[in-house]
């Protein structure tokens, strides 16, 4: 979305490279942090009530990026989404360990992603078009509005596990107070120790670090700027890394 954006935030705020970059990564950083405690929200009150609950402070901080003048308030806006989306990943897998035996969940939970996925291939075209036509503010303020819709449909909808008596799998947690209680740090302990934990997170920095550093932030102002696109026009392209990461997931893990 911010890669989208990116050119039309810098003129109607009078931004520069900097403050754009740091505006840009500010959500990364915030998914970052939260995200070491989205486990044992995860566990502690379960996936439902976790994700409304960072779902909804993410679509607040939405609306009030797409409302405010403010560079500091900027940041706010743009710091909660990131915030409220880090929970989403690890809830929902906590709640796939649940309603799907071990045997396929590295399966349904690709096909979690893929869906996940869908948004990003298909955000960036219409994005620009809505941004082009109706603004940015005003395109914003709807998905802020969206997300909100979609935190309270949650909060109703989503329950955590399969009902008492139906058995999933014998191995899967059955509720989000089974098991034995340990601490955040414990939890963390445990990973930090594990070389495959370091190994994927090497992996994932490396990646994202090049995809969502220009995909993004600056790939709006990139191809505006470089190659003279309008913003209907570099849209599609923004979708092709999108694809791979919507078709990888399902078609690696078959």
């Amino acid at each position: 979305g911010m890669g989208v954006i990116n050119p039309d935030v810098v003129t109607t705020l009078n931004l520069t490279p900097a403050q754009m970059g740091t505006l840009g990564s500010i959500a990364f950083y915030g998914y970052a942090v939260a995200i070491l405690f989205s486990g044992f929200l995860a566990t502690k009150l379960g996936p439902r009530k976790t994700i409304s609950i960072f779902f909804g402070l993410g679509g607040l901080g939405a609306l009030l990026f797409s409302t405010t003048d403010s560079y500091s308030m900027l940041l706010v806006g743009v710091a909660l989404p990131g915030i409220g989306t880090s929970v989403v990943v690890t809830s929902a897998t906590v709640s796939c360990s649940g309603w799907f035996p071990m045997t396929v969940f590295a399966h349904r939970s690709a096909f979690y992603f893929f869906f996940g996925g869908i948004g990003n291939f298909f955000g960036p075209g219409p994005l620009s078009l809505m941004a082009q036509i109706f603004g940015w503010r005003f395109t914003f303020s709807g998905i802020a509005i969206l997300i909100l819709v979609i935190a309270a449909l949650v909060a109703i909808v989503v329950r955590d596990f399969p009902p008492a008596g139906a058995i999933v799998d014998e191995d899967a947690p059955k509720t989000a107070d089974s098991g034995p209680k340990y601490s955040m740090m414990y939890y963390l302990g445990q990973a930090l120790k594990n070389y495959n934990f370091w190994c994927v997170i090497g992996w994932y920095i490396f990646l994202n670090a090049v995809y969502y550093c220009f995909g993004g932030i600056w790939s709006g102002a990139y191809f505006g700027e470089s190659y003279g696109l309008t913003r209907t026009e570099f849209g599609p392209i923004l979708m092709m890394g999108a694809f791979g990461f919507t078709f990888g997931g399902p078609i690696l893990t078959w």
